[in-house]
């Protein structure tokens, strides 16, 4: 899980796992994909949930 990018590791993440890639495009490519993917992925959780409370209020209601 990424939080920030910067073309440029400051001091202040230098204590925090970081990669290194070859260019600032790949970056935010990668960057960007990964929170689109991890945004998909706690949508798809949300409604599984909605799902699974749905069918518990059912088999309560029987």
């Amino acid at each position: 899980v990424y939080d920030e990018f910067s073309p440029i590791l400051l001091n202040q993440f230098k204590s925090r796992e970081f990669v290194r890639m070859d260019t600032f495009d790949a970056v935010l490519d990668e960057f960007y994909s990964k929170i689109e993917s991890q945004r998909a992925e706690q949508q798809q959780r949300a409604r599984e949930e909605s799902a699974v409370q749905k069918l518990t209020k059912i088999q309560l209601d029987q």
